[in-house]
């Protein structure tokens, strides 16, 4: 008499994301059983897709050419998972830096945008792309003025005494495999003037400001810095669970005050803030996905650092961010404490551990 096939044996699908990619680009499957003792793989329609990373709940596989339509299967240990219908799209321009989520307007056009390197005024800023896949220039010669907008020493000063760190990075400075950057630069008037150079000589609507409640002061102190050149928002503080709720779900537009106090190194920060599947990634970049997946397996410590520092550096480059500070915690220590723990542990901001807080004799 014949076996029956285990089922529970089978690779289980549970999701698929992105919904659709084009040949190049990378689906993450997430479920369980995917990788065995043997080697995953994965097929589209009939082409084989090089798998990148594989565990047994989550992997990701590149579209290869030639795919279409069709549908995606897991093999592992020599069971194969039920299919996963996906939909494999066209390149229709290139020479930009692609984003997850395009503008796109009530006829069906779509606007891309293209960051140049620090400082650099890019012939084109953003990229019309009709129904017919004809790309043209939207935007010219912009070059972002947000980040030399913002008057961080004057800020520093008046909220945390001139405490924080203006290190320039989203990550502190006390983790590993931290690149410090260049020290951000605060120029009104050549922000200004990048306004005006862009057609906006009086300005521009940035829409809305979201952060964290919590943190209001200081966005109400970068919204101000940023008005003075120009750059008007409107600042929507919202309660915290709210606020990384919508963060994390991609819910929110224009300009997002992020900050974490999660531990970790260059790479954990990295890959929730920047690489591509991030929890609070709005966009990505391939070479810096790419350059993640590689120190990922990297087991030299020496060569991992310089991957994580080119990465880093590509950050800086491509203004990915406009980094405000390392948030200096202000503490009060009484007279009669003798060890505070404020310090004990390095990049955390309150007493610990409290076994070493002690007291001074009466």
């Amino acid at each position: 008499m014949a076996k029956r096939k285990d089922s529970e044996q089978q690779p289980l699908i549970s999701d698929v994301t992105p919904i659709a990619a084009i040949p190049g680009g990378e689906f993450q499957i997430r479920g369980k059983g995917l990788a065995r003792s043997q080697r995953t793989s994965v097929t589209i329609g009939d082409v084989h897709a090089p798998v990148i990373i594989g565990s047994d709940s989550f992997v990701i596989a590149r579209v290869p050419e030639g795919a279409s339509i069709g549908e995606l299967i897991v093999g592992s240990g020599g069971d194969v998972s039920r299919s996963w219908i996906c939909d494999i799209g066209i390149q229709i321009a290139d020479g930009m830096h692609p984003v997850a989520s395009p503008a796109v307007d009530a006829f069906g056009n779509i606007y891309c945008t293209f960051s140049g390197s620090r400082g650099q005024k890019t012939p084109v800023a953003v990229f019309k792309v009709d129904l017919n896949y004809n790309v043209a220039p939207f935007i010219t010669d912009l070059m972002n003025a947000t980040s030399l907008a913002i008057d961080r020493p004057s800020i520093n000063q008046a909220l945390t005494l001139g405490h924080s760190r203006i290190n320039g990075s989203i990550i502190p400075s006390t983790f590993d495999f931290f690149w410090p950057p260049p020290p951000p630069v605060f120029n009104a008037a050549r922000a200004k003037q990048l306004l005006a150079e862009a057609g906006y000589p009086n300005g521009l609507d940035a829409g809305e400001y979201f952060c964290d409640s919590s943190y209001a002061n200081l966005g109400e102190a970068v919204a101000n810095s940023l008005q003075a050149v120009g750059i008007r928002v409107k600042l929507r503080p919202l309660e915290r669970a709210a606020f990384f709720s919508g963060y994390s779900e991609k819910k929110f537009k224009n300009l997002i005050q992020g900050s974490s106090g999660a531990f970790g190194n260059a790479a954990t920060r990295l890959e929730a803030f920047v690489v591509n599947g991030g929890a609070y990634v709005y966009g990505s970049y391939p070479d810096l996905d790419g350059l993640f997946q590689e120190q990922a397996a990297e087991m030299d410590r020496k060569r991992r650092e310089a991957v994580l520092h080119r990465m880093q550096q590509l950050i800086h480059e491509k203004i990915v961010y406009a980094p405000i500070w390392e948030l200096a915690f202000l503490n009060g220590v009484g007279p009669r404490v003798r060890e505070s723990g404020l310090g004990l542990i390095s990049g955390h901001a309150y007493s610990a551990p409290y076994e070493d807080v002690t007291l001074r004799g009466k």
